[in-house]
């Protein structure tokens, strides 16, 4: 269920990065970052007036913790995304959620015990 809850909040950040969504305090977004650790995820606004932390996007991993911890950008000018792909360990099993180049965020996949 966390995979589950990992990809639609990524898909939910991709959106607001797609629609070029500014949060308060910020003009022109160029793209928005994701980064794990952890068990938590954060969001952050690279705008043209600086970095606005969005901590209303801020998400714990109730079950799980992140193995591993790229970062994920999507960017609001060209509509993409770094290619990444985010494992999750919990009860022992492992799941991966992919995102491609052009932003779309993968159903997890599980990838055995971890």
């Amino acid at each position: 269920s966390d995979a589950l809850l990992l990809a639609s909040l990524l898909q939910k950040i991709q959106a607001k990065a797609s629609a070029v969504e500014l949060p308060d305090g910020c003009t022109g977004v160029m793209n928005f970052t994701v980064s794990m650790s952890g068990n938590s995820l954060s969001v952050s606004a690279n705008c043209q007036s600086g970095t606005v932390i969005m901590s209303e996007l801020d998400f714990a991993l109730p079950h799980s913790d992140f193995v591993s911890t790229p970062s994920v950008i999507f960017d609001s000018r060209t509509g993409s995304a770094s290619s990444v792909d985010i494992d999750i360990c919990g009860s022992g099993h492992k799941f991966r959620v992919s995102v491609n180049k052009v932003a779309y965020v993968g159903k997890p996949s599980y990838l055995g015990s971890c």
